[in-house]
């Protein structure tokens, strides 16, 4: 016998390989989902690219500054701002920092979307004293990029340039410091429903497989 492939053989291999790829990265998302960390137990060195979180966050690091001789003015200490991915106006995506409950004095960047995180987003930003303490449950995926690792080392090194003082929950920060602050982001978004993402790969097996039977037999018999 002599293998012969045609067309809808060849089509029916892609998708069978599209449908495997997606299959092998679904059930790599969806075993992290069922190990998911809790934020409140994470230790500095546990903060690693890839890593699955959940937690509840209320606030995050904020910044003060003298408006003249006998007021102050405080405010998020963002690192950076930029539109949502999701929509082009109308909501923002902010880098900010946040305390690790478990391992004090060391601190994170934790990614805000309005879009995901609207409550939590606009409470940041809010002068209701009141208000100020309500958690809310996020859930994120912890990611390193070099461009994120230069955007947290040089504002962290920077931030006297802004304000005069740093605090979180009403505690001061005396000095932030590039080694005190882990080179990775928590962005957050809601992973629920990632687990189920391998599902995804049964109508590409499916079609790839009745493809390639569409094509007939792949080979053909040597008289």
């Amino acid at each position: 016998m002599k293998l012969k492939l045609n067309k809808l053989h060849y089509i029916g291999l892609a998708l069978s390989a599209a449908g495997i790829i997606v299959l092998i990265v679904g059930l790599v998302i969806f075993f992290k989902s069922l190990n998911i960390r809790d934020l409140s137990k994470l230790k500095f060195d546990d903060i690693k690219s890839g890593t699955y979180v959940k937690g509840k966050i209320s606030t995050v690091v904020k910044g003060s500054y003298p408006v003249d001789e006998n007021n102050y003015k405080s405010e998020p200490y963002e690192l950076y701002v930029t539109d949502s991915e999701e929509i082009n106006e109308g909501a923002y995506k902010s880098y900010f920092l946040m305390e690790l409950e478990n391992d004090p004095g060391k601190f994170v960047c934790v990614v805000i979307d309005q879009y995901y995180d609207t409550d939590l987003y606009n409470q940041i930003f809010s002068e209701n004293r009141e208000v100020e303490n309500i958690s809310y449950d996020v859930e994120g995926i912890i990611t390193s990029s070099k461009a994120d690792k230069k955007l947290i080392k040089d504002k962290v090194e920077n931030w006297k340039d802004n304000y005069t003082d740093l605090y979180y929950n009403s505690k001061y920060i005396l000095d932030m410091k590039p080694d005190s602050v882990s080179d990775c982001c928590i962005k957050l978004r809601p992973i629920g429903t990632r687990k189920f993402w391998w599902l995804y790969s049964i109508p590409f097996l499916f079609a790839g497989i009745s493809v390639f039977i569409l094509g007939g037999r792949p080979y053909e018999r040597i008289k």
